[in-house]
């Protein structure tokens, strides 16, 4: 398999993880078969993005906070609407474009941070990180599911040691793959059109489907859908036909002994989250869960107006600077 196809894979495997497995939008719910399908549809919408990522030049911040909305905003409609769209219109910024489509920034950060070299700071720090992360993670996943739903016991901990395995060997399969593959093809991550094409009509069947088994509301289809549309106009507006891109390092994905350093991150993250899942709630005005539902919350209204505003005020700097305003 290409290099292009093996960083799509990895891609997929990483918004795996962090869309589906780091909110954990129920994931008991699920019956085994659906697992190889969901994994298939996250690559599948790894290889679209990527390929708009490519199209549009994703070059700064901003756009990579756009792609992320529009991954989060998909997958909630597609994957997960149970979880996402569970009580409209509130979930669709707390979990849609709050919690999952910060999950979808996380794994677009992390593959950009793999497919540069790890220089020692950078090493270090990734491995203070991996446990206090890794805590965080595993506190939420243990009482999420009862502070959102007062009828819900907490999560036992076996499936949360189940989900690290799976996850964790998920990711280095994923980038050993990546790692055998012939380097210097990934220069253009552009789908041929006809895959991209049959890629598109493919979720919006499963969208149309949800809609008619109502699974998903027609209003909130409409509402994610054009909260879409913005994300891609905002992508759209930031393209330039010159300049470095932030797809620029990723041919070089995984770097030079990545090995080394990706096993004791996942160990000492999987440490973190068992000891996170072990932590005792606090009272209600310290509650740990309340606070990162706050957060994740406050990410989720704040961030598409944010980006809106500066892009915005960026247009208008150029213009007043071109018509000597």
């Amino acid at each position: 398999m290409s290099h292009p196809w093996m960083l799509r894979l990895v891609l997929g495997a990483l918004w795996f993880i962090s869309i589906e497995l780091l909110p954990w939008a129920a994931p008991a719910a699920r019956a085994p078969w659906e697992w190889p399908l969901l994994a298939t549809g996250y690559v599948a919408l790894a290889a679209m993005l990527l390929d708009v990522a490519a199209r549009f030049r994703l070059r700064d911040g901003f756009g990579l906070l756009a792609l992320a909305g529009l991954a989060g905003l998909t997958a909630a409609l597609c994957f997960n609407p149970g979880y996402a769209l569970a009580n409209p219109p509130l979930t669709w910024f707390t979990r849609a474009l709050g919690a999952m489509t910060l999950g979808a920034l996380i794994g677009l950060l992390a593959l950009l941070r793999l497919a540069r070299p790890a220089g020692w700071r950078g090493a270090i720090a990734a491995l203070l990180l991996a446990a206090p992360v890794g805590a965080l993670w595993g506190f939420w996943a243990r009482w999420s599911p009862q502070a959102l739903d007062a009828t819900a016991s907490p999560t036992l901990r076996e499936p949360l040691s189940l989900a690290l395995i799976v996850s964790g060997a998920l990711l280095v399969v994923t980038l050993a793959l990546a790692a055998r593959a012939r380097r210097g093809e990934a220069a253009d991550l552009r789908l041929p059109t006809p895959v991209l094409a049959a890629l598109i009509l493919t979720l919006t069947a499963v969208l149309a489907v949800r809609v008619v088994n109502e699974t998903v509301e027609p209003l909130s289809a409409l509402a994610l859908s054009t909260l879409g549309l913005i994300c891609l106009g905002i992508l759209y507006y930031q393209k330039r036909a010159k300049g470095p891109t932030l797809l620029d390092a990723l041919p070089n994905l995984p770097p030079r002994r990545w090995f080394l350093l990706i096993v004791p991150i996942i160990v000492l993250a999987a440490g973190g989250a068992i000891a996170g899942a072990h932590a005792v709630r606090g009272a209600p005005d310290s509650d740990g869960i309340a606070l990162l539902s706050a957060a994740i919350t406050a990410f989720g209204f704040l961030w598409l107006p944010g980006v809106a505003l500066v892009i915005a005020a960026r247009a208008f700097s150029r213009l007043g600077r071109t018509e000597r305003l």
